[in-house]
C-alpha cells in the first residue's frame, strides 16, 4: 500500500524553504504531492529567496515531488491569465479535489495520506477527511522525524525558522486516520 505525503498548505514549504531544509520532506522516503494551486502561491514571487528554493527542490527532486494539477488550479491559472490577481479559497478547494482523487496517486482510495499542515486551522477547513487521512503539523512533523533519528533537531530547524523571519504556528498537531489496518502513523 502506498502512503503519500499530500502538502495542501503553503505554510510548511515556506517555513522549511526560509531555514533551507527543504530535504527533511524526503526523509520519510513517500512520495511527495504539492497542490498546483498552492505550487502557483509559494513560487510567484521571485523576489523572495524561499519561493526560489522551493521552485529549485521541487525541479531537482522532480522524482519525487509532484504537483497535482487539478482543474480548480487550472481554472485559478486562467483567471490569472485573463487578469483576475485575488481568488481566495482556491487552496482549500484545490486539495478537496485532491483528496477526492486520491486513488489517482496512489491507486487505492483507502490508502494512507499523510496531509502536511501548518495552519492551526485546519481542523477548522471547509472540506471533510476521509478516515485515511493522518494530519500532521508542521512543528510535530519536524519532532517526529527526530524521534525517529531522521535528523538531529528539531529545535535547530524551528530555531532557524523563526530566525529567518517567520512565526509559524507551534501548534502540535498529529491526529491519525484509520485503514482496514487500523489508525494510522508515520
Amino acid at each position: 500500500m502506498t502512503v503519500v505525503l499530500v502538502i495542501p498548505d503553503a505554510g510548511p514549504l515556506i517555513s522549511l524553504a526560509k531555514a533551507d531544509h527543504l530535504e527533511v520532506l524526503l526523509t520519510l522516503g513517500y512520495p511527495i504531492y504539492v497542490v498546483d494551486q498552492v505550487k502557483y502561491e509559494v513560487t510567484r514571487d521571485k523576489r523572495f529567496a524561499d519561493a526560489s528554493r522551493i521552485e529549485r527542490f521541487m525541479r531537482d527532486y522532480a522524482n519525487v515531488v509532484h504537483e497535482f494539477v487539478t482543474a480548480v488550479g487550472q481554472a485559478a491559472a486562467s483567471r490569472r491569465a485573463g487578469g483576475e490577481i485575488r481568488q481566495p479559497g482556491q487552496g482549500e478547494a484545490a486539495i478537496a479535489e485532491l483528496i477526492n482523487r486520491l486513488d489517482e496517486v496512489t491507486g487505492d482510495s483507502d490508502a494512507p495520506m499523510l496531509l502536511l499542515y501548518e495552519d492551526s486551522d485546519v481542523r477548522k477547513s471547509r472540506f471533510v477527511l476521509p478516515l485515511n487521512v493522518h494530519v500532521v503539523s508542521t512543528w510535530s512533523l519536524l519532532l517526529g522525524l527526530e524521534r525517529k533519528a531522521l535528523i538531529p533537531s528539531a529545535q535547530d530547524i524551528w530555531t532557524k525558522i523563526e530566525a529567518a523571519g517567520r512565526s509559524p504556528s507551534a501548534v502540535s498537531l498529529d491526529m491519525p486516520g484509520t485503514t482496514e489496518a487500523g489508525l494510522t502513523y508515520w
